[in-house]
């Protein structure tokens, strides 16, 4: 089988044409990478003919398109950021199959930016963590964004959106550098789990600005956080517990806490100074009762509270558990009932008598109250003291009976006794101080005398304080004695004699010359004698007179002194009263240098006469102030040879002279 079609050919002279040429050998242009496909940006044209143009390189043709006019077009959109420049070749003909008759040229796109990308970060998510003790201005993270974009379209700026209320943050707006200002506590009151989200925004510098937001995690390191120490919220705890608790309940819950309160499982607590009495849980802090309370034994634990963390941070509290007693025992009564007098003319308020309770509780429950039940409308009696008194008069009709009342001793409502209390009413004498009145005055009256008393003691304590601290010390005087000189005898253990003397080589006034003395001394050696002579003599002059006072302590000797000059002959002399001589001024001083010993010392407190006869005293006052030369001492020698001499002249006789030296 086959088939036919006709086929007509036609036989034409061929025409003389033109062969086309491009004005320029390349042609440049630029396009915005956001133009719209199929719009002509260039012309590559060489006539107003219709010629044959095609882009001569296959993938440059997928892009861009020419028409017969030679115009240029896209026929997709371009990318700068994928390719910036494009270089390819057209070429143009007058007939398509002519290729011999043909031109080409170059033709050059340049690709113009467009700011079409957003800045992008390196890394999407970022976590930074502050520590505690960070210096201000220190980096925390580099947060690095990059834009595809050229020019200004590409230069970034960063800045902090949100999530630094407090300006604990800043960012570098160039670099992007986040660092760390200051760090304030009131962040942690919206985040107390110490986390949160910084954001951070990176924008770049278009006509269209685009930018991006980073989300940056912060975390702070709670556990060694100032702000996380623990540290109880008060100074101390005072815990009551009532001693009827159970052993192992809890008693006391501890809860330490830190600035903003921040949870922390790594808190440890303990108690120190502990008897054993209480334990602690060490990680939720219940403290629980181990042995049983006893308030009449002891009436408060006291210990100390820790609590610490895994950082060797630690707070430490005083803790003390207060006993509250617990009425466990009823009052008991003195005696089982009691039985009181009312007189008929007792006059109300008068106390009848008075009831007593114990208690084995202590504190508060250990003070019974009283009270009549049921209400007596004879008597009553007063709450915590127990005294009953008088509430009405008694009726005279009710003389020689007796009542009954029941008095009740309560410590609480569960825990009381009762006592029987009779009252026999008849004509009784009132006793005196019944009265709750009068009582008290004299409690008052006794507690003011004490007071007045103890004053008038210290007042007097004062005093005496005051006197002795003010009196000068006593100087001691010289001492006065006085012997009576028996004549012609002459103690032989005396070594010396102390004498006083005139000028020497000078005779006795004769109304001493023919007096019968002699004198002997028996208190001391020649040689003790000599030393008190010496050491007196040097005071004697500053003495005005002879000191007539006694010293006590000499007294007990006056009379062992006096037995013993009775002895040896000397004789004391009772004196009698006289007024005394009152002697010149002129002849004091001298009559100051014959005194060497005191008179109390020997004889008891009294007027002491110089000599026997005033006559004799006056002659020698007389024979003194005729005298121009001042007394002088004489050698004790020469007086004894003198003395002796007087008792050889005159009869042997027995006279007492008194003489005070």
């Amino acid at each position: 089988m086959s088939s036919s079609i006709p086929v007509r050919v036609s036989v034409t002279k061929e025409q003389a044409q033109e062969r086309p040429q491009f004005h320029q050998d390349s042609y440049e242009f630029v396009v915005s990478e956001s133009l719209t496909p199929h719009i002509v940006f260039g012309n590559v044209s060489v006539g107003n003919e219709l010629y044959f143009y095609r882009i001569m390189d296959s993938r440059a043709s997928e892009l861009f398109d020419v028409d017969h006019l030679g115009r240029l077009s896209l026929r997709a959109t371009l990318d700068r950021e994928t390719k910036d420049r494009y270089v390819f070749t057209v070429e143009v003909g007058s007939q398509p199959v002519s290729y011999h008759q043909n031109s080409t040229t170059t033709v050059n796109v340049r690709v113009t930016d467009v700011n079409d990308n957003s800045p992008v970060f390196s890394h999407p998510n970022w976590a930074v963590t502050v520590r505690d003790g960070m210096r201000s201005g220190e980096v925390l993270q580099r947060l690095v964004a990059t834009d595809a974009d050229d020019a200004e379209n590409g230069r970034i700026s960063y800045r902090i959106l949100s999530g630094d209320d407090y300006g604990i943050f800043s960012v570098a707006p160039d670099t992007g550098a986040l660092m760390f200002n200051q760090w304030d506590d009131e962040q942690l009151v919206r985040h107390n789990d110490g986390k949160w989200t910084l954001f951070v925004e990176a924008k770049d510098h278009g006509s269209v600005r685009r930018s991006t937001i980073l989300p940056v995690q912060i975390s702070l390191e709670l556990q060694t956080w100032s702000g996380s120490a623990p540290f109880f919220v008060v100074p101390g705890y005072v815990v009551p517990v009532l001693e009827t608790t159970s052993r192992e309940s809890t008693v006391f819950t501890a809860r330490a806490t830190n600035r903003f309160g921040i949870p922390m499982n790594t808190v440890r607590y303990d108690l120190k100074d502990n008897d054993q009495a209480f334990s602690i849980d060490p990680v939720n802090g219940s403290i629980r009762l181990k042995h049983d309370l006893d308030y009449e034994t002891r009436t408060s634990y006291k210990m100390s509270l820790l609590a610490s963390d895994t950082n060797g941070r630690s707070a430490v509290v005083p803790l003390e558990f207060i006993v509250l007693p617990v009425d466990e025992f009823p009052p008991v009564f003195s005696q089982p009932s009691y039985t009181f007098q009312v007189p008929l003319v007792a006059n109300v308020g008068i106390v009848i008598g008075e009831v007593h309770a114990v208690d084995a509780d202590g504190g508060v429950h250990g003070v019974p109250e009283y009270r009549i039940e049921p209400a007596n409308d004879l008597v009553t009696v007063e709450k915590t003291t127990g005294v009953v008194t008088l509430r009405a008069q008694p009726d005279k009709r009710r003389n020689h009976t007796v009542e009954q009342i029941t008095l009740i001793a309560a410590s609480s409502d569960a825990q009381q006794a009762k006592a029987t209390v009779f009252l026999e009413i008849g004509d009784f004498p009132i006793r005196a101080a019944n009265s709750t009145f009068s009582s008290n005055i004299f409690k008052i009256g006794a507690i003011a005398t004490a007071a007045l008393f103890v004053l008038l003691i210290c007042l007097l304590g004062c005093c005496l304080f005051g006197y002795k601290s003010s009196k000068p010390k006593e100087i001691e005087s010289p001492r006065k004695q006085v012997y009576s000189v028996s004549k012609g005898q002459v103690n032989g253990n005396n070594n010396g004699i102390c004498r006083l003397a005139s000028s020497p080589k000078q005779a006795l006034p004769n109304n001493v010359s023919q007096k019968n003395s002699s004198m002997t001394s028996s208190a001391s050696s020649n040689s003790g004698l000599r030393n008190s002579l010496l050491s007196h003599r040097e005071g004697a002059s500053t003495r005005s007179q002879p000191d007539s006072g006694i010293d006590q302590d000499t007294v007990s000797v006056n009379s062992s002194v006096t037995e013993y000059l009775i002895s040896i002959g000397v004789n004391p002399n009772p004196i009698q009263s006289r007024p005394r001589y009152r002697r010149p001024d002129t002849i004091d001083a001298m009559l100051n240098d014959y005194i060497y010993a005191r008179v109390e010392d020997i004889l008891p407190p009294g007027p002491v006469s110089m000599s026997e006869n005033i006559d004799q005293l006056e002659g020698l006052y007389q024979y003194a102030q005729s005298r121009h030369v001042a007394p002088t001492f004489q050698p004790l020698t020469e007086i004894f040879d003198e003395l002796e001499e007087i008792q050889r002249e005159q009869p042997k006789k027995r006279e007492y002279i008194q003489v005070e030296i």
